[in-house]
């Protein structure tokens, strides 16, 4: 593998130097066990895409890897009334994708994630027997909870390494809510694990209000610069305007603020012919049809559904502008794929989005839950066509320094290789 620093790219060469020891000196290949509650399967295409991508690149690197995909255990006939039950119900108890082998591990739920005191145990009692049985060497748990609260336990009781990424809800919504034991557990998981890599500074800051001493640095996972980057268009006609949205379709999400500033723009603008997609599933999808079609923009708004990474590269290249104007976010995956798509982004600043987006220099931040903001926003990159593509530029730049997932794994590889040491 030749490693070389592109631009100003500044590639931490203690990293590179673990890296290479870790090649150099093992006697066989260290197994990781990768646990995580989101991953990518048939049912749910774009589930958890961060992690597969991390395990691709780690694989390609020579790690070890075993993937569980820790799946709620459907209760009886509740399949038959809820879509997402059903289709939970349907995911295989072994698949490969990718040409990674995923297995699931089933655990005890309740809707609402009432009883996680079970669904943990649950977790922990089938995870304990695979350690058991395949003797990993490390154990990197993705969500502090349940996952990341299981594997300690595990870890604890096997003295087995437990690597913990935390990624955004696990942190900032579910020590918060239902009572003071889930923010208990995470402190627990947080303070156990022996290293936990929080995917923004935010979340960092934000975990250590739970846990000070625990020992938590900031370790991005990144994208694939290759698959997400600016493709050139043909034909592109320039009185079309595409805005695209990408993420579940759930309230949080802004995706209401969203359409109802799309219906403002349509009756400011004259000048282009504007369109917005909508790429995702969830539980508003119905109703945020039914709203465009009582603002009369139904003919222009187009809800595509989930799609795969590849399909999302091609769709946010035929776009015009992205947008996020989430209420809560941790690191969102789809800024950077915009950024590195060379796509100006509109985006609420909360969580960890300002890390990515540098207000007016690579899109423009708004306030959450302000329409009027991502109609100001949207207005002034509609009529300014070289703001668009100067801020796609910078996007493209930024991504290939700090959101390269090639590099940003070599440092997970350093990681592991300190902590069994």
């Amino acid at each position: 593998m030749i490693i070389q620093a592109k631009n100003n790219l500044d590639i931490n060469k203690d990293i590179i130097a673990d890296y290479f020891s870790f090649k150099s000196n093992r006697i066989s290949a260290h197994k990781v066990f990768i646990v995580t509650p989101f991953y990518p399967s048939d049912q749910f295409l774009y589930s958890g895409t961060f992690v597969e991508s991390q395990v691709l690149c780690l694989k390609k690197n020579g790690i070890d890897t075993k993937v569980y995909l820790c799946s709620p255990r459907v209760p009886l006939l509740l399949e038959k009334f809820k879509l997402k039950w059903k289709r939970l119900k349907k995911i295989n108890k072994n698949y490969i994708r990718s040409g990674v082998n995923v297995d699931v591990i089933n655990f005890f739920s309740f809707p609402k994630n009432i009883a996680m005191q079970i669904s943990i145990w649950d977790i922990e009692r089938k995870l304990e027997k695979l350690v058991k049985r395949e003797n990993p060497d490390i154990l990197h748990a993705h969500f502090a909870i349940p996952t990341g609260i299981a594997a300690c336990l595990v870890g604890e009781k096997m003295n087995k390494p437990v690597v913990m990424t935390i990624h955004g809800s696990d942190i900032h919504t579910y020590p918060y809510i239902y009572n003071c034991l889930y923010r208990n557990a995470v402190k627990y998981a947080l303070m156990k694990a022996d290293i936990v890599l929080a995917v923004s500074k935010y979340l960092k800051e934000h975990a250590m209000s739970i846990a000070p001493e625990a020992n938590i640095i900031v370790k991005r996972i990144g994208i694939d610069i290759n698959l997400f980057r600016n493709e050139e268009r043909e034909e592109k006609k320039e009185s079309v305007i595409k805005i695209i949205f990408v993420g579940n379709l759930i309230k949080s999400k802004g995706i209401y603020d969203l359409l109802n500033a799309f219906a403002k723009l349509c009756k400011m603008i004259t000048k282009y012919q504007l369109n917005l997609l909508y790429i995702g599933d969830g539980p508003e999808k119905k109703a945020l049809f039914d709203r465009a079609k009582a603002l009369k923009i139904d003919q222009l708004v187009i809800l595509l559904g989930a799609r795969d990474h590849g399909e999302i590269s091609r769709l946010i290249n035929e776009a015009d502008i992205v947008v996020l104007p989430s209420y809560k976010e941790g690191m969102a995956q789809v800024v950077i794929e915009a950024c590195a798509c060379g796509k100006p982004v509109v985006a609420s600043k909360v969580g960890g989005i300002p890390e990515i987006v540098d207000n007016y220099v690579n899109g423009i931040l708004v306030s959450p839950d302000s329409v009027r903001e991502i109609v100001n926003a949207l207005m002034k990159l509609i009529e300014d066509p070289v703001l668009r593509k100067s801020m796609g530029i910078k996007g493209r730049v930024k991504c290939e320094q700090e959101y390269d997932i090639e590099k940003n794994t070599l440092d997970l590889i350093g990681v592991y290789h300190r902590i069994l040491k």
